[in-house]
């Protein structure tokens, strides 16, 4: 979990940048705050890792065997 938390870092990153005209505040948060990060990334890399063992990436369920 530990790699793969610090693997997903940057897409987190990228993804908070692309979302930021939605929600500026916490995207700028996000960006500036370490502390705030170092409790909300661990928090995101568990879901993000979760879904993806789920088979469940950007609110599509992918069934296993089908890709």
């Amino acid at each position: 979990m530990d790699k793969f938390e610090l693997g997903i870092r940057k897409p987190i990153i990228d993804l908070m940048i692309q979302r930021m005209s939605d929600n500026d505040k916490i995207a700028t948060k996000c960006m500036e705050d370490k502390e705030f990060q170092n409790v909300v990334f661990p928090f995101l890399a568990k879901e993000i890792f979760t879904a993806v063992n789920d088979g469940i990436v950007i609110g599509v369920h992918i069934q296993p065997g089908h890709g």
